[in-house]
């Protein structure tokens, strides 16, 4: 535990990243340079493909869902659905007397 003083888990302990799976359709999840558990390049692959691949994953998707997010709002809308993740920031948030 990083807070030796409240001797309980922070959001910081508690956070759970979204990886970039989250933001892509079922038809982007794996391909030629995305498995699983990422983006993959060897000095085998083609950059050009790579690179083109990557910039559709951002500006195709991962991007244009993220520049909707303005608010804390639009956060618990976007992500408070999301199993223990969503929980975490709806605890947060009502902690800190955000909103809610």
């Amino acid at each position: 535990m990083k807070d030796n003083e409240k001797k309980k888990p922070t959001v910081h302990d508690l956070a759970v990243y979204l990886r970039e799976g989250f933001y892509l359709p079922a038809d982007r999840q794996e391909y030629q340079f995305k498995n699983k558990t990422g983006y993959t390049l060897s000095d085998q692959d083609d950059l050009v493909g790579f690179i083109s691949e990557l910039k559709n994953d951002f500006e195709g998707h991962i991007l244009p869902f993220l520049e909707k997010i303005f608010t804390i709002q639009d956060c618990i809308n976007a992500f408070g659905q999301i199993t223990f993740w969503g929980n975490n920031l709806t605890r947060v948030i009502t902690e800190n007397g955000l909103v809610l």
